[in-house]
């Protein structure tokens, strides 16, 4: 009876274990150790999901990463991964592990536009403070340092403003200043400057003309074309056989020639005054047209004798051509009779060409008869 019993226990025993061995072969009862788990946590900022993932032993993870507005992602870590754009794939994972994600906010950001570089004098517009990744409420504030004289602002909201520039005798180089702030954080402000000049775009071409009159002191004061010209025209008259005793009219006039010279002096100091910033447009424009007015008396003489001779000339057919105004012309630097009539020809190429029917004027105006 004894070994019956002992013999029965050791085959149950037997039995059991058999079992189990069986079980574990079929994968049942130690399922868990085929399987890992990865977990994800987001910092304050943004998110990751899927918060957890189980998955078998050697596979990889991936996991979207999300930052909230006016965030940007810091760094995402955990399970030997990498980020590309919003996704992290982990590495291998062949345990239980996780991935922790953190945000930091972007940098507050601030520009302005609708400000040019130059503004035309009595101008006006607006302007804005452009910003970005703001958490809070914008504040800003503007000021000018240089040339505040020349430019009024006013604020129309907290990034909006408008400029008028003044009537001015001159450019003037403006600098604004400005700050801006995101909400009440001291440490989210930004400021800078810009840089502009205000044009004196009324008088810009005047001052040009003015320039280049000036410019031209030797030949004004000589009347060299006009003594030139009515020599070449004499000449001309000469081989057509007409009335020469016209030349008898240009006459040296002492009185006018003083004139002129005291006008012209003057309006040399003004201008250079005026490049100082020591007169205003008016005053040099006043001069100005005191020595051109005194120009003309002085060579009046021989300009009532270029007509005659160009009278002579129409009546024999060619173009009929008359002087009257002086012509200056910046863009050659001359001052002329003819050249920059805008009636009589062109700058081709920086260079002035008759019209064809008057081409003639050129030929005269270089002191030579072959062109006619």
């Amino acid at each position: 009876m004894y070994k019956k019993a002992t013999s029965g226990k050791r085959k149950r025993i037997i039995s059991i274990g058999c079992l189990s061995m069986l079980l574990a072969a079929c994968g049942g009862g130690g399922g868990g150790d085929s399987q890992v788990t990865v977990t994800a946590t987001a910092g304050s900022g943004g998110s990751i999901t899927p918060v957890s993932q189980s998955v078998a032993k050697g596979s990889t993870v991936t996991f979207t990463v999300q930052p909230d507005a006016n965030y940007t992602v810091q760094s995402v870590t955990g399970c030997a991964g990498s980020l590309q754009g919003s996704t992290y794939r982990t590495g291998s994972v062949n345990s239980n592990c996780s991935v922790q994600a953190s945000f930091v906010i972007r940098p507050f950001e601030a520009t302005i536009s609708g400000l040019s570089d130059s503004l035309a004098e009595g101008s006006s517009g607006e302007f804005v403070i452009n910003t970005n990744y703001a958490t809070g409420t914008v504040t800003s504030n503007l000021t000018v340092s240089l040339g505040d004289s020349a430019l009024t602002l006013t604020k129309l909201s907290e990034t909006t403003y408008r400029y008028t520039a003044s009537e001015i005798d001159r450019d003037v180089n403006v600098t604004i200043n400005w700050t801006a702030q995101d909400g009440s954080d001291t440490t989210r402000q930004l400021s800078g400057s810009v840089n502009l000049t205000i044009a004196n775009s009324s008088f810009t071409n005047q001052l040009a003309t003015i320039q280049t009159f000036k410019d031209n002191d030797e030949r004004l004061l000589g009347l060299d074309e006009e003594k030139r010209l009515v020599a070449a025209l004499h000449d001309v008259a000469l081989v057509l056989g007409s009335d020469t005793s016209l030349s008898t009219q240009s006459a040296h006039n002492t009185e006018l020639e003083e004139a002129f010279v005291s006008a012209f002096q003057t309006l040399s100091a003004q201008l250079e005054n005026y490049l100082l910033g020591q007169s205003s447009d008016a005053e040099l424009q006043a001069q100005f047209d005191d020595a051109l007015s005194r120009f003309s008396s002085f060579s009046a003489s021989y300009k009532q004798d270029i007509n005659a001779y160009l009278a002579v000339l129409s009546a024999e057919g060619m173009a009929p051509v008359t002087a009257g105004e002086f012509h200056i012309n910046p863009e050659l630097g001359t001052v002329s009779l003819f050249v920059g009539n805008a009636a009589l020809g062109t700058v081709n190429d920086g260079a002035w060409v008759f019209n064809n029917d008057v081409a003639y004027i050129g030929g005269l105006l270089a002191n030579t008869g072959c062109e006619l």
